[in-house]
């Protein structure tokens, strides 16, 4: 019994130890699981692709990192989710969902890859392409248990891709587009590509310069020479560069540079070799030629109309001076060589040299303004432009040397015109303001008191007047733009020249009285004629004595003397003095006095009107006739005489007899249909022929002027040319086309007035041509014409 107790003891002892053998077995096992699968973990947590495991079920069982944020589910919600709810991939193109590669791999248990158009859609909808691939988990017994699904963001891939295929294609287009001839070798030298460029050039096919059949193309002098240094490069992997000649598709060897650079991979050794060839056979064949060249370049030198300098370029010492330099500075050429440049510079201007020199050196572009002293001490202004050339095998400042000092006088000429223009029309402004003021205030006056006759009398002489000197304005500045385009016309015939000056005092009574001048008039006891335009000729007097009147201060005296003289060659001259004693012309301006936007420029006289143009259009009608026109002046304050002088004709036409006044027909009413876009235009007029005694009507565009032709049947129509809808012209020719419209008289009314505008007119079928404001008088005879 003891021995049975003892046995079951050792027994149980035995059970016991074997058990914890067992356990601590156990144990290690679960920690060598536990450290493989922390470090499964620590493994697929540092890769950088993704991570998915599923079970046999395709539910997700783990994921890395990666995986979370390509996906956008964080793995304590993705554990137990099926594999396509957590990993949602659609196609490229169809954007049909795809089946993923896990399911694939646990169906038939192999590794599977989709690695081309799949996009994978995570949880918030953004989209990436992807490679993927998957592959069974298999358990001990070799069942398939699961698939692990890899896969990774090629959207940086794509990128870079794409850049190297542009990359590539940028090269291609250079390639095409360059005038030189590129080729590539493999990384022994051998042609294996074709070349475009290469076959253009030298005509061979590929067949014939693949391999080494490329040197049959080199001229065979140059073939060794050039298998030599072409493999010399290829063994050291260096640059090669030399100079052969290559047959072009002609025939011609043309002389060319070759430049070989090795492209290396990565490892570093060359993937292949880029050529470039250029031709430069006219590069060497100038080369060859520089010596003639030099010699042209002097035989240039010497004959240049400029003046040119050679210096030294550290003394800057004349070593060469061409004639028109000599010619120009007035020194021998042994005098040049023995000075500087700053010998004839002005020492004022020293540092803006250092600083051309400075620019030259570096091969940049200088001129230098500057003023340059002659021999004999005259300061001439000038522009230096200099360069550093090679001559003789020496480095020298080659200088040219441009006299601007008649240009500088030019531009000094141009600003002060420019000045004078910008004056001009200042007081053109003021001008046209001054009859403005008056004839507003009539507007006012002719409200406040429109039944006092006497004031509404003396009102509409002001403006009558104010009007008057508006137009004259305006008819000056077109006549100056006449005569810059040559369009004044002169209407020239034989007549005498005291009635015309009789005239034209006459006209100036106005002014002289409000002057308080006292005008003189001394004329011929002989008639004098001559041949000109008379309208044109009072219109040069008139400027003459109504300046003569405005520069004198009231109470002063102004003459008019006629006469005949002598010309140059003894040829009589009708000669028109007009004298006054008003402000004078300063002896600065009186040279200028003629020139266009130029006014006599002291204190007293800024306040007188003018624009400066009323000389300069007389001088030139005057010339369009043959004469002079002459200014003389002792200075300001001493008065001014103004010479008109005119060729008498020997034999020029008679005037023609006057034609014998008909009977005055007592006026008569007529319908008048009165056409402006401007109502205000259009009413006053017809309220001026109303009060007149005819029945008016008005119309404010050409579409109403036709209809209300055809309503009223007017004897005149007055139509403006520039309105909307339909223009005067277009509506004067469908009146004509009207029933009775041939019969009626037409009057253009406009403010175009131009010899061409008539023209139009005339051609459109208008009767009469009216410039704005209309002169009554002329309008009066118009209608009294039918």
């Amino acid at each position: 019994m003891a021995s049975d107790d003892q046995e079951d003891q050792q027994l149980r002892a035995v059970t016991l130890q074997n058990a914890q053998s067992v356990l601590l077995a156990r144990r290690r096992v679960e920690e060598d699981l536990r450290k493989q699968s922390e470090w499964l973990r620590i493994t697929l947590a540092s890769i950088g692709d993704a991570v998915i495991s599923t079970d046999i079920e395709g539910r997700v069982t783990f994921m890395n990192k990666v995986a979370e944020d390509l996906t956008g589910w964080p793995m304590p919600e993705a554990l137990g989710r099926a594999l396509p709810e957590v990993f949602h991939i659609i196609n490229e193109q169809t954007r049909r969902r795809v089946q993923d590669p896990a399911q694939h791999a646990l169906k038939d248990g192999s590794i599977v890859g989709l690695a081309n158009h799949t996009i994978l859609m995570s949880r918030d909808g953004t989209e990436r392409p992807i490679d993927d691939s998957a592959a069974p988990i298999r358990d001990v017994g070799g069942a398939v248990s699961g698939a692990v699904l890899v896969f990774r963001d090629v959207m940086e891939q794509r990128r870079v891709e794409l850049e190297h295929r542009q990359a590539e294609a940028r090269y291609r287009s250079l390639v095409d587009a360059t005038a030189q001839i590129v080729w590539t070798t493999d990384p022994h030298g051998q042609v294996v590509e074709d070349c475009p460029s290469w076959r253009a050039f030298t005509g061979q096919t590929y067949e014939q310069w693949k391999g080494w059949g490329w040197t049959n193309a080199v001229h065979p002098d140059d073939r060794e020479h050039t298998a030599q240094v072409w493999g010399r490069s290829v063994a050291s992997k260096s640059i090669c560069q030399l100079v052969y000649r290559l047959r072009r598709h002609d025939g011609e060897y043309r002389w060319s540079v070759v430049r070989v650079v090795p492209v290396m991979d990565v490892q570093g050794d060359i993937r292949e070799w880029v050529g470039m060839i250029t031709d430069i056979t006219e590069r060497k064949q100038a080369g060859d030629a520089l010596e003639e060249s030099e010699a042209k370049f002097k035989l240039l030198f010497e004959c240049s109309p400029l003046p040119k300098w050679a210096l030294e370029v550290k003394t800057l010492r004349f070593v060469d001076v061409n004639e028109a330099a000599i010619q120009l500075y007035g020194y021998t050429r042994e005098e040049f060589l023995q000075l500087t440049v700053l010998d004839v510079r002005t020492a004022e201007v020293g540092e803006a040299l250092t600083a051309l020199l400075d620019r030259s050196a570096r091969h940049l572009p200088g001129v230098d303004a500057c003023q340059h002293r002659k021999k004999g001490g005259e300061l001439i202004d000038v522009e230096v432009h200099l360069s550093e050339i090679t001559l003789s095998q020496e480095r020298v400042w080659l200088a040219s040397i441009i006299d601007v000092t008649a240009r500088k006088m030019t531009e000094a000429a141009l600003e002060d015109t420019a000045r004078r223009r910008n004056e001009f029309l200042a007081m053109l402004a003021h001008e046209l303001r001054n009859p403005l003021a008056p004839i507003r205030n009539a507007g006012h006056v002719l409200r406040l008191a429109p039944d006092n006759r006497e004031v509404v009398q003396s009102t509409a002489e002001m403006v009558e007047r104010q009007i008057g000197h508006l137009v004259r304005l305006v008819d000056d500045l077109l006549d100056v733009t006449r005569i810059d385009r040559g369009k004044i016309e002169l209407r020239q015939e034989r007549i005498e020249l005291a009635p015309v000056v009789t005239h034209v005092v006459a006209a100036a009574q106005a002014l002289i009285q409000c002057m308080e001048h006292d005008v003189t008039v001394t004329l011929p006891p002989q008639p004098v004629y001559l041949y000109a335009d008379p309208i044109r000729l009072a219109q040069i007097i008139g400027n003459l004595l109504n300046n003569a009147c405005k520069f004198t201060d009231k109470g002063g005296t102004i003459s008019v003397t006629v006469g005949v003289e002598g010309g140059d060659s003894c040829r009589p001259e009708a000669v028109v003095r007009i004298r006054d004693n008003g402000v004078g012309i300063p002896a600065d301006q009186l040279r200028r006095i003629f020139e266009m936007f130029t006014q006599v420029d002291t204190s007293l006289e800024r306040s007188r009107d003018g624009l400066g143009i009323g000389l300069a259009l007389a001088k030139n009608l005057v010339e369009m006739h043959g004469g002079t026109l002459e200014a003389h002046s002792e200075g300001v304050g001493l008065g001014s005489e103004f010479v008109l002088r005119l060729p008498i004709p020997v034999d020029a036409p008679m005037p023609l007899p006057p034609v014998p006044s008909s009977t005055v027909s007592p006026p008569i009413s007529r319908t008048i249909l009165v056409v402006d876009d401007n109502r205000d235009s259009a009413m006053s007029l017809a309220t001026l022929l109303s009060v007149k005694g005819h029945q008016t009507h008005t119309a404010f565009n050409g579409n109403q002027a036709v209809e209300a032709v055809g309503t009223l049947n007017p004897d005149v129509v007055l139509l403006d040319i520039g309105m909307p809808t339909m223009n005067g012209y277009e509506a004067c020719r469908r009146i004509r086309e009207a029933p009775g419209g041939k019969n009626m008289l037409l009057i253009a009314v406009t403010g175009w007035g131009q010899e061409d505008d008539r023209d139009k007119s005339s051609e459109a079928g208008f009767d009469f041509h009216l410039v704005k404001p209309v002169d009554l008088d002329a309008l009066i005879r118009m209608l009294d014409s039918r």
